[in-house]
């Protein structure tokens, strides 16, 4: 079953430009608030750079400059500070920038993919990140579906990327969560 499904979405993903995400990614994680500096963010010192970033930043304004100029070097630090909830609100940005620049993007899109697989990544195990499996049975099945819309672009545009499998894992863990219905893919570029 889960070849039939990849077979169809790499069709349906095929005919998407690589600047384009479904419009609706945004939508489809609806319902979640910005986060607040003192509950979204860790306290460490690095926490506090990126609430110093994305504090009061709407996911739809965050952009690959935003994250380089805050966190000046590898962008993808930024996730290991955001708490469950923020997380959820900034996921459909992470994702809408990593599909319109993945080349610029340092180890987002690999973080992403690994925040979600590491509770069964080799080597990890309970020492894997709480709050990645806190976020999985979090999501909602729409946003669950948003993740396998990006999963499904990752292996068509970028398989060659990850060698390593770890989209595989991604499959294997999003089988585990609930879903609404897939998303439809081209549904328009992300709104600037």
């Amino acid at each position: 079953m889960l070849d039939a499904a990849r077979q169809k979405a790499q069709r349906r993903l095929t005919a998407i430009n690589v600047s384009q995400v479904p419009m609706d990614i945004f939508g489809m994680f609806d319902g979640r608030a910005m986060p607040e500096r003192e509950t979204g963010f860790d306290s460490s010192f690095e926490g506090q750079r990126v609430a110093d970033a994305l504090c009061g930043v709407p996911r739809d304004a965050v952009t690959a400059r935003l994250l380089h100029l805050e966190m000046e070097s590898d962008c993808s630090v930024c996730i290991h500070f955001l708490s469950k909830d923020a997380f959820l609100y900034y996921l459909p940005a992470f994702i809408s920038l990593v599909v319109e620049d993945f080349e610029r993007l340092d180890l987002l899109p690999f973080t992403l993919v690994w925040y979600f697989t590491q509770h069964i990544d080799e080597g990890y195990g309970e020492d894997a990140n709480p709050l990645s499996l806190a976020v999985l049975a979090e999501l909602t099945p729409r946003e669950a579906d948003g993740l396998r819309w990006f999963a499904d672009y990752m292996r068509t545009h970028h398989q060659e990327e990850f060698l390593d499998g770890s989209l595989d894992r991604l499959d294997q863990v999003l089988e585990t969560c609930p879903s609404e219905k897939a998303p439809a893919a081209g549904m328009g570029a992300r709104n600037s």
